[in-house]
């Protein structure tokens, strides 16, 4: 039971063996108003310096009913951005308003630098009317106190990571199987659709 943008997941870690469990990735479906469909599959890029903080997106297109891998590419200036951040960067506003489908290995978050979860549906993807995860991510902004004594909003989603990449060293292990064992949960669903 491997959903298809799940798939892309996998293959997104297949065409790219050195992306770490502690890196998120998700996949993106885009269908042109002529009927082809394409998705695109990125990793969440940690704090690196501004030469190694490139992202890269994988992209695959259906043609004759079959899916084809294009190739994947560079996107740069993507420090400390997260996977959804990372598709919205490649695409242009016009394919990112083609959007529709969304699925994600961690569930979007709510940090305050990144915001996923808001940003998906009202800035990124305007379109975006499915998204899913596969792993939780806290949902309650903790709070801890600054040098300064005043209360800082913050999350901690250390256990998620920690699950995501013991998953993905078992994975490996297995001999990076492309069938999968991801089952999605519903972030949101639009109405009507």
């Amino acid at each position: 039971g491997t959903t298809e943008l799940g798939q892309r997941i996998i293959d997104y870690r297949i065409e790219n063996p050195t992306v770490s469990g502690k890196s998120n990735v998700a996949a993106f479906k885009l269908v042109r108003p002529d009927g082809t469909v394409e998705y695109y599959a990125a990793a969440s890029v940690g704090t690196l310096t501004k030469e190694k903080a490139i992202g890269m997106v994988a992209k695959w297109v259906v043609e004759d009913g079959k899916l084809k891998y294009v190739g994947t590419f560079p996107v740069p200036n993507m420090g400390n951005k997260h996977s959804e951040q990372v598709v919205r960067a490649y695409l242009n506003d016009e394919d990112a308003a083609l959007v529709t489908e969304g699925e994600s290995e961690l569930k979007p978050c709510q940090k305050v630098t990144n915001n996923c979860r808001l940003n998906l549906q009202k800035q990124w993807f305007t379109n975006l009317r499915d998204m899913n995860y596969n792993i939780p991510y806290y949902d309650i902004l903790a709070s801890y106190t600054a040098a300064n004594g005043k209360l800082k909003p913050s999350t901690n989603n250390e256990e998620a990571i920690e699950i995501l990449d013991r998953l993905i060293k078992q994975w490996i292990a297995d001999g990076r199987p492309r069938t999968g064992h991801r089952y999605a949960s519903e972030l949101f669903t639009t109405p009507g659709n």
